[in-house]
């Protein structure tokens, strides 16, 4: 009976995921991070290979060595090829048993069905979560809360019954998880606060307790330095250069109040937030806030237990370490949200005498939160409807008008783009996507010398920004200084030798310039990482004419 009881429970579970996320299989990439994850990945985009294993597990990849979530996406790509709908109901796939897993800890380790089964509902159908999921590029938040939610089973296992072979079988998730996403780094620390509380290990002693977690703390340690040394390496990281650690503290202070906003009141949620000025009387306030929770909730074990995973889970990314330009994430919310969710699954009973008022309400809240995911999940279908919605319910959205302005663009209607792109660099002049943008708006109406100066503003603003340096060198050409074109886009391709676009470029200057044995090898590069190309195709076929190779460029004409 209580076996069926389970079944049913993760039945109800999974149609209630399907009834809100189905939709998904229709959706499209997105123009963040899908593009450059995805699209202008070919290690990814050819799908999987050992080429790719290689490459994910040796090189440093947008600021992220997270080798496991590359071949699940180049695995992707070898089974249902560039199909975002496919990929993104394998992101659901993961959520559900996700969703699943955290059930089962929780009843292994409560033994209470009812809460335990409320607790996943509500992961599994809260909108703040729908970003993790109905994202291609989120895979990486859904499969590594798969292996920490593998592990954590496993040391509830392991709690009631040690020995050395149930360690390693938390040790062995554990890895996998940090080389899917390094979130997984706070771990030791929840499976600490899980031995005090349900799993009653107290008697053991703190020392002991803490020394069964060294292994695990060592593997964290190493993932966090992998981590601060690839965000830094590839320039992620610029607030940490002009944000004193007062300031990072108040905007930690704030985000933790912001995040439990959120997680009580999901409104005008958005792919992204702009960071905020400081506020130190809001910073105050909200440290005040956190001071009378811990209060409030230090004796009940159970409520502190999920008070102290919400603290302790955002902790890498709450704003202390300033990555990019936002203010918090919905994403970043994935896991910690289930520490709220055991403090309110535990804590409310306790306050009601009457048992039908906890259960009525929480009905109620599963059912208002799976009507307003639904309603968030649409937004995702596309990038103009997502971006449209970011810039509707925030303000100042730089971050949103650009993207918007690239999606509009992407979509033919220039005119619309350009303005979102002004007023991008309006309220943002130092935001560099959005000068090369402009760049391009500027270079598409022949004005290429007025392109050129937005794209050497944007290569100050970001000396890395491939794109940049690969229009700068188009306009360059165009501008008749092939020599110079040559000299940036042999900088685009020191950055990125796979940019077939770059690639393409410099055969066309090396063309013009009559050194046509150098352009066609170029060519057959541009071909090399982007084999559907016409235009490299077509350019090759006539180069090797010109070099009176013509029965060779019979084999690229169509």
């Amino acid at each position: 009976m209580r076996r069926l009881r389970h079944v049913a429970v993760c039945g109800l579970l999974l149609a209630a995921i399907v009834l809100v996320y189905a939709e998904v299989g229709s959706h499209r990439y997105l123009n963040l991070d899908d593009d450059v994850y995805v699209l202008r990945n070919p290690w990814i985009r050819d799908g999987l290979r050992w080429e790719t294993v290689r490459w994910a597990f040796t090189r440093v990849y947008e600021a992220y060595w997270i080798p496991l979530t590359w071949l699940s996406l180049a695995l992707d790509c070898r089974l249902f090829g560039l199909h975002a709908g496919a990929q993104l109901l394998e992101n659901v796939a993961w959520h559900a048993v996700d969703s699943m897993l955290l059930y089962a800890i929780l009843v292994a380790a409560t033994g209470a069905v009812g809460r335990s089964a409320w607790v996943a509902a509500l992961f599994a159908l809260h909108p703040l979560h729908v970003e993790s999921v109905a994202w291609v590029a989120q895979r990486k938040d859904v499969l590594s809360t798969f292996f920490w939610m593998a592990t954590t089973l496993a040391w509830v296992g392991y709690a009631r019954r040690p020995s050395v072979g149930r360690y390693l079988v938390v040790l062995v998730p554990f890895a996998l998880g940090l080389l899917a996403k390094p979130m997984l780094v706070t771990l030791p620390l929840v499976l600490l606060l899980l031995d005090v509380w349900p799993l009653a290990r107290r008697d053991r002693g703190l020392a002991w307790l803490v020394a069964e977690k060294l292994p695990l703390l060592g593997l964290s340690l190493a993932a966090s330095a992998v981590t601060i040394w690839t965000q830094h390496g590839a320039g992620a990281v610029p607030a940490l250069a002009t944000r004193s650690l007062a300031e990072r503290v108040e905007t930690a202070l704030v985000n933790y109040g912001l995040y439990l906003g959120k997680l009580v009141l999901p409104v005008h949620l958005a792919v992204f937030y702009p960071l905020a000025p400081g506020d130190a009387g809001l910073a105050a306030s909200a440290g005040l806030l956190l001071i009378a929770v811990t209060v409030l909730v230090w004796r009940d074990a159970a409520v502190r237990t999920g008070w102290l995973w919400f603290l302790l889970t955002l902790l890498p990314v709450i704003g202390l370490v300033q990555v990019g330009g936002q203010q918090i994430a919905d994403r970043y919310s994935y896991i910690p949200s289930i520490g709220v969710f055991v403090m309110v699954a535990w804590g409310v009973p306790r306050l009601c005498r009457a048992s039908w008022v906890p259960a009525a309400a929480g009905v109620t809240t599963l059912v208002l939160a799976a009507l307003v995911a639904r309603h968030q999940v649409a937004y995702w279908r596309d990038s103009i409807t997502l971006f449209e919605h970011a810039v509707a319910v925030t303000e100042r959205n730089f971050f949103a008008h650009n993207n918007l302005g690239e999606a509009l663009a992407s979509a033919g209607r220039r005119d619309e783009a350009a303005v979102h792109y002004a007023e991008a660099i309006r309220i943002h002049p130092g935001y560099a996507p959005a000068r090369n943008n402009q760049g391009i708006v500027l270079a598409e109406a022949g004005r290429y010398a007025d392109a050129e100066r937005e794209f050497r503003a944007a290569l100050a603003l970001d000396p890395g920004m491939v794109m940049a340096e690969n229009n700068l060198a188009t306009a360059r050409a165009r501008l008749g200084d092939y020599q110079d074109a040559i000299a940036h886009y042999d900088a685009a391709l020191a950055r990125e030798p796979w940019n077939a676009v770059a690639h393409e470029g410099l055969a066309d200057s090396l063309a013009l310039l009559g050194r046509l044995d150098d352009a066609i090898a170029q060519y057959r590069e541009a071909l090399r990482w982007a084999p559907e190309s016409t235009s490299a195709r077509r350019s090759l076929a006539r180069t090797l004419q010109r070099a009176g190779r013509d029965a060779e460029a019979a084999s690229f004409f169509p």
